[in-house]
């Protein structure tokens, strides 16, 4: 039954308890009838198969040399054209049809794992260096003081890249880095052994790490 905006501002006044101007109606309404028209596509995608969503199809309009494709990517590609044939309406359906068939049809999500690698590795038998940098001021020249650490950097083909740099506390520039498929111990070492060759070794230096 149609209604009146002012019989709907008056019902959201009296919700809320409170008056309620035009600007705040027209906003709610938009995202009250957003999740009307997004809740049965949500709810209805966990008992749908293979079939249903038409994967066959789904899969023609993608081009023949696309051989990896993200999950928002392949949404955006095939929700336009399938939306006569109702087979996709959410984010949720894509990642239902990667994850049914996604190596016989040859394609790969590029969404990383909830796994994450780690970069410390700590060693109970080995006794760490006393932290010189404690309770100092910020150095205010370069050279004075360089801070370590290791990340690690996703593939687009999986796995990961582990990068160890030595940062300039001071000018916040990095002098020395390098990069590895693996996190073998001279990771760090070689990437400081490249600053100290570049900047010659700076008399009192204070080196700091986690990680060495």
């Amino acid at each position: 039954m149609w209604t009146s905006s002012r019989t709907r501002l008056r019902r959201l006044e009296a919700s809320w308890q409170q008056p309620a101007s035009r600007s705040s109606h027209f906003p709610w309404v938009a995202r009250y009838y957003d999740h009307v028209q997004h809740e049965p596509a949500y709810y209805r995608l966990p008992d749908q198969t293979w079939e249903d969503l038409n994967g066959d199809l789904l899969f023609e309009l993608l081009d023949a040399t696309v051989s990896r494709v993200g999950q928002q990517c392949l949404y955006h590609r095939l929700r336009s054209p399938l939306a006569d044939e109702s087979a996709l309406h959410a984010f949720d359906a894509a990642a239902t049809l990667l994850a049914q068939q996604p190596v016989a049809r040859g394609l790969r999500t590029q969404q990383q794992r909830s796994f994450v690698p780690r970069t410390i590795d700590y060693d109970l038998a080995v006794r760490a260096a006393p932290n010189r940098l404690l309770g100092q001021p910020a150095p205010t020249a370069p050279h004075r003081v360089w801070v370590g650490d290791i990340t690690y950097l996703p593939r687009q083909g999986g796995g990961w890249l582990y990068l160890a740099v030595w940062l300039n506390r001071c000018s916040r520039k990095i002098v020395g880095w390098d990069v590895r498929e693996a996190m073998p111990e001279d990771l760090v070492s070689e990437a400081l052994r490249q600053a100290l060759v570049v900047r010659q070794s700076p008399v009192g230096l204070v080196i700091h790490s986690e990680v060495v």
